[in-house]
This record gives C-alpha cells, sequence and structure tokens, in this order.
C-alpha cells in the first residue's frame, strides 16, 4: 500500500497534478458522547480545583491577615514600650545631669573657698608669723608692745595679727586682711620707724634668748604649713572630682541626644498605619549588621551612664562634708596655737616688764646710795679741812 502511495506521488509530481488529502476520520454518535461527557468531566475538575484553590487562598489571606494584624498589635506593643523606656531613661539622664551641674557648681564654690583659704594662709598669716620671728630677732623688745597691737593688752584690736578674725567672720574663709592694717603693710609707717631708730635695731646680749613665744610662734608656723598642705590636698581632690563630673555630664549629654533621635523615630514608627502614604515594600533580604547591639547591651549601656553620674554624684557630696570638716578644724587648730601665743607673748611682756621694773627699782636705789655716799665724802672733805686750819691756827 505504501508502494502504491509513493508511485501515484511520483507520477503526480511528474504530472504536476494538486495533492488532495484524505478525508476527515468518521465518529460514531457514542463516540461523540463520551468525548463531551470527557470534556464536561475535565471541566468539573477545573472548576472544582479552582474553587478549591480560591478557597485556600480565602483561608491563607484570612490568616496571614489576622497573623500580620496580631504581629503589628505586638510590635505597637514592644514600640510603646521601648518609647516608654527611652522617655523613662532620658528623664533619669536629665536629673543626673541636673545634679552633676549643681554638684559641680557647689564643688566650684567649694573650690574657690579653698584657694581663698590658701593664699590668705600664705599672703597673710604666714608672712606675718615669719615677721613677728624676724623682728623679734632684730628689732627689740619694744617692737612687740608697740607695733603690734595684739601682743599690747590694753591697746585697742584694730587689726588682726592673722586671719583668724577673718576667718571667723567670714562664711567663705575669705582671708583678706585690710589694706590699713600696719602689720601687714610691706612698708612700715614713719612713726614705727622712728620708733626703730630711738629703740635700736633688736635684742642685745641676754635678751636674744630662745623664749617660749619663739617657740610658740615656730608651732603657730608649723600649723600654718601643714593647713596648707590638707587644704592643697584637698583642693587637688576637689579638682580631680570636678573633672569626673564634666566627663560624666559629658556622656550623658551624649547619650540623652542619641536617646532623643531614637524616640523621634520610634514616634515616627508607631504612628505608621495601612493607609499611610509613599509606603513601599522590600522584597530582598536585610544583612545583618554587626554594627547593631542586643537589648540587653543597649540597657547595660544606658544604665551604666547613670550609675557612673550616681557614683560620682556620691563620691561628691561626701568631698564637700570632708571640706567643711577640714576647714572648722584648721581653724581651731589655728584659733587655738593663736591663743597660746598670745598667752606667751603675754607671759613674755609681764616678765620683761618685772623685769625692768626691778632693774629701774635696783638702779634707783644705787643711784640714791650713790649720791648718799658722795654727800657723805663732801661732808668728810670739808670737816677734814676745817680740822686742818683749826690745827694750823
Amino acid at each position: 500500500m505504501v508502494y502504491i502511495v509513493s508511485s501515484v506521488s511520483k507520477m503526480a509530481e511528474r504530472q504536476s497534478l494538486v495533492i488532495v488529502p484524505p478525508p476527515p476520520a468518521r465518529f460514531t454518535l457514542t463516540e461523540w458522547d463520551l468525548n463531551n461527557r470527557r470534556r464536561y468531566r475535565l471541566a468539573d475538575d477545573q472548576q472544582q480545583l479552582a474553587e478549591r484553590l480560591l478557597a485556600e487562598s480565602d483561608r491563607v489571606r484570612e490568616v496571614t491577615e489576622e497573623v500580620t494584624k496580631l504581629n503589628k498589635t505586638e510590635v505597637d506593643k514592644k514600640l510603646r514600650e521601648r518609647i516608654t523606656d527611652i522617655e523613662f531613661l532620658k528623664e533619669e539622664n536629665e536629673r543626673q545631669k541636673t545634679e552633676c551641674c549643681l554638684e559641680e557648681e557647689a564643688l566650684n564654690t567649694y573650690k574657690e573657698r579653698l584657694l581663698d583659704a590658701i593664699g590668705s594662709l600664705k599672703e597673710n598669716a604666714l608672712k606675718l608669723c615669719n615677721k613677728c620671728i624676724i623682728l623679734r630677732t632684730g628689732i627689740g623688745q619694744i617692737w612687740e608692745c608697740q607695733v603690734f597691737p595684739r601682743y599690747t593688752p590694753n591697746l585697742p584690736q584694730f587689726c588682726p595679727r592673722s586671719t583668724l578674725d577673718m576667718l571667723q567672720i567670714c562664711p567663705r574663709f575669705t582671708l583678706d586682711l585690710p589694706q590699713t592694717c600696719p602689720s601687714s603693710a610691706p612698708v612700715l609707717d614713719q612713726s614705727w620707724q622712728d620708733i626703730i631708730f630711738t629703740h635700736g635695731e633688736g635684742r642685745i646680749g641676754i635678751d636674744m634668748c630662745h623664749d617660749d613665744v619663739e617657740k610658740e610662734l615656730v608651732k603657730e608656723v608649723q600649723t600654718i604649713e601643714g593647713a596648707q598642705s590638707l587644704l592643697t590636698r584637698a583642693l587637688e581632690q576637689t579638682k580631680e572630682q570636678t573633672r569626673l563630673l564634666r566627663s560624666t555630664k559629658y556622656f550623658l549629654d551624649r547619650d540623652h541626644q542619641n536617646k532623643g533621635t531614637a524616640l523621634e523615630i520610634d514616634r515616627q514608627c508607631e504612628a505608621l498605619q495601612e493607609t499611610s502614604l509613599n509606603l513601599s515594600m522590600y522584597h530582598g533580604n536585610a544583612p545583618l549588621n554587626p554594627g547593631n547591639v542586643t537589648n540587653d547591651e543597649w540597657n547595660e549601656f544606658c544604665r551604666k551612664n547613670i550609675d557612673r553620674a550616681a557614683k560620682e554624684i556620691n563620691n561628691a557630696r561626701p568631698l564637700r562634708a570632708y571640706i567643711n570638716t577640714l576647714l572648722k578644724q584648721v581653724i581651731d587648730d589655728l584659733w587655738r596655737q593663736y591663743h597660746i601665743t598670745n598667752d606667751a607673748f603675754k607671759l613674755r611682756i609681764e616678765d620683761t616688764r618685772r623685769a625692768k621694773d626691778k632693774l629701774e627699782s635696783e638702779h634707783y636705789e644705787s643711784l640714791f646710795g650713790h649720791e648718799a655716799m658722795l654727800q657723805t665724802a663732801i661732808s668728810a672733805d670739808v670737816g677734814m679741812g676745817v680740822m686742818e686750819t683749826n690745827h694750823h691756827f
């Protein structure tokens, strides 16, 4: 059969004839009915599959919507909690910063008090004590009762010898002596120079003794120098504590600024809704940023700054109490040595006055005896002259 068709084709080609396709196949009515039923069944299957797919899609959409709402609710809750935490920590930073500023101002005030005390002790009290020691060995005891009114019991105390009076009066221990005080003036008045010129240039002979006055003056100088050492040490501690407070305040400022930025971002995120404009979906994967920190690390960092500020504040308060106690102790020590030295001066002046009075009395008696002996000698000479005259006659 194949051979015949091929032969016919070859003959048609040779004769340039058109090949007519064979007629389509013919089916029976039963085959047609079966084919329709098969198509109906396939269509029903596809419809059922589509309905199941739509139902599954609705179910997935509902589940996704429910999960999304739950996630949004949870995220909103966490955002509100985070905003509350940031606001609380921000208020704590502000409170600690305010306390740091107050403590820094208080320490600056105490630093000024220490500087005033150290400067006044150095420029007034120490110089005056050293001047007392030097003048007692170079001007004479008349200097003690004429120049320094402190040592004269009956003269008014118009000028304090040391800075203790100013320590008692001024609450900030400003130890400046008045410029009219002759004991603190660098150049003596003309009246004092006249006294020095009149009474000589100092104690001489046996009066140049190492008495109790000089000993107490040396002790007073040592007391002043010890007070200066303690006050200088307290001043260094105050400066260091002030530096630590400034450092803490700097870190609190930075943390406060960062928390303000984070709080603004979280509030904007909390305000976002499904109907918000300019929303976009990122379909890629965000890589993990190694610079991010965990919530525990963030809490630890915030708490560390607050704890550091509280620690420095707690360290500053005892330091102020220590400075108050130190100043009071210094004042008490200086006052005690001041009175001891004054008593020594008074006793020394009384001893000198008694010795002088006794010497003047002895001198008067000696002069009286000398005059009596002189009168006796004259009378004897007159008597002898009379006797010689009578004998001659």
